[in-house]
C-alpha cells in the first residue's frame, strides 16, 4: 500500500485483517458487540458500521448467536467470529492462521466457501493463510508455499509444485467381475455355483478341479484370500461361485501387475481389496498423458472397468519435504547450475 514497514507500521496495519491461531475473544461479549468494537478500532464510517457488521454476521452464519456471549460458542463458531473480525471492512490484505481448525466437516466446507468467495469471486482481498490441512491448501490456494522447520522450501501454483516434486503417479484400477465366464467355467467342470465349501481341504480340492491349485497359497492372513480364511475359520464357509470369483480377480490382478512392470517399470501396491487396486508408479520420466494412453489402449484386454491416474498429492509432497527426501534433489540441481555457469556454457534451445 506504499508504506515503509520500518517507519510506518501503524499506517500499514490499517489495511490488514488478521485471524490469530487462538481465538482472541472476550467471553462475556456477544458477536455483534465484538464486531462493533472492531469496526470502531478499524475507523469504519459510523453510518456504515451497522450495515457492515450485519453483513459479516449473515455471511459467517452467526445470526442465531449474534446476541449470545462468545464464551458459550463452540470451537467452530468461535473461529467463524474470529474470521468475521478479520474480514470486517474488506481490508485489501488478510492473514488467516488455521481458520478452520476445530471445525466439523460441514462447518469447514462453509468456511472454505466464505474465504473463496472473498478472494476469488468478489476479489476484494488478497488472503494469506497458514494451515496443516493439505486438503484446505489445495482447495483454497492459487499459490502454495511449503515451510519446514521455519524454512521456505518451495513456492508456486499447485500444478508447478506437483510437476516439479511429484515422484511418479498413483493409479487406481477396478476390474470387471465376469459373471458369465464364471458360470461357464463352473458348467464345464460340472460344479454348482451355490455349493458350500466349509473346510480348507474342500477349497483345495475345488481349486484342483478348476486347474487353479496355485491360488490356494493366497488363502492366508497375509495374502489376498484372508477374507476366505476368516469365513472358513468362523464356520461360515464360501460358495463355489465366490471361490471362482476370487480366482478370476487374482488372475486379473496378476495380469495388470505384469503389464505395468513391462510398460511402465517398477511399481508398488499401495492398497488391494477384492477387485480394487491402488498402485504407485515410480517412473518419473513418462508423462501422465502417456500413462493414460497406455491404460486406455489396453483396458479391455486387462478387463479394467474403471481407472484413474493422478500425480502425488500435496500432502505426499509435504511429507517428503518434512522427511528431507528432496534435499539431495535440490543439491544436484544447484551443483548443475554452478557447473553450467562456471564453464560459461552457451544456452541453446532444445529441439
Amino acid at each position: 500500500m506504499g508504506y515503509d514497514l520500518n517507519y510506518q507500521i501503524n499506517q500499514a496495519r490499517q489495511f490488514i485483517g488478521y485471524c490469530p491461531q487462538f481465538d482472541a475473544l472476550l467471553e462475556n461479549v456477544t458477536a455483534r458487540e465484538h464486531l462493533d468494537q472492531y469496526a470502531a478500532i478499524k475507523c469504519l464510517p459510523k453510518d456504515l458500521r451497522e450495515q457492515l457488521v450485519s453483513q459479516q454476521i449473515k455471511e459467517l452464519g452467526l445470526t442465531e448467536l449474534e446476541n449470545k456471549c462468545a464464551g458459550t460458542y463452540s470451537g467452530g463458531n468461535k473461529r467463524k467470529l474470529s474470521v468475521a473480525i478479520a474480514l470486517l471492512g474488506n481490508p485489501p490484505i488478510i492473514f488467516l492462521d488455521e481458520p478452520s481448525i476445530g471445525m466439523d466437516p460441514e462447518a469447514r466446507r462453509f468456511m472454505w466457501n466464505v474465504i473463496s468467495r472473498v478472494s476469488t469471486k468478489q476479489k476484494q482481498s488478497s488472503i494469506i493463510l497458514t494451515t496443516y490441512s493439505m486438503e484446505e491448501a489445495e482447495t483454497l490456494s492459487n499459490r502454495l508455499n511449503i515451510m519446514v522447520n521455519g524454512q521456505l522450501k518451495c513456492l508456486g501454483t499447485l500444478t508447478q509444485i506437483k510437476n516439479k516434486y511429484s515422484q511418479g503417479y498413483e493409479v487406481v484400477i477396478k476390474t470387471e467381475i465376469p459373471k458369465n465366464q464364471i458360470q461357464l467355467m463352473l458348467n464345464e467342470n460340472k460344479l454348482q455355483a451355490s455349493a458350500k465349501l466349509n473346510t480348507f481341504q474342500e477349497i483345495q480340492n475345488c481349486l484342483k478341479n478348476l486347474n487353479k491349485s496355485e491360488f490356494f497359497s493366497l488363502i492366508s492372513d497375509e495374502e489376498a484370500g484372508k477374507v476366505i480364511k476368516q469365513h472358513i475359520e468362523q464356520g461360515k464357509g464360501i460358495t463355489v461361485e465366490q471361490l471362482k470369483e476370487f480366482v478370476f480377480i487374482e488372475e486379473d490382478g496378476r495380469n495388470i501387475q505384469n503389464f505395468i512392470q513391462k510398460e511402465l517399470g517398477s511399481f508398488s501396491i499401495i492398497e488391494n481389496f477384492s477387485n480394487l487396486y491402488r498402485f504407485k508408479i515410480n517412473n518419473v520420466q513418462i508423462s501422465i498423458g502417456r500413462v493414460f494412453e497406455i491404460f486406455e489402449q489396453n483396458k479391455n484386454n486387462l478387463n479394467i472397468c474403471s481407472y484413474n491416474i493422478r500425480q502425488a498429492t500435496i500432502e505426499q509432497i509435504f511429507n517428503n519435504f518434512a522427511q528431507g527426501r528432496y534435499e539431495n534433489y535440490e543439491k544436484k540441481i544447484n551443483n548443475a547450475k554452478q557447473l553450467f555457469f562456471s564453464q560459461n556454457c552457451e544456452l541453446k534451445p532444445i529441439k
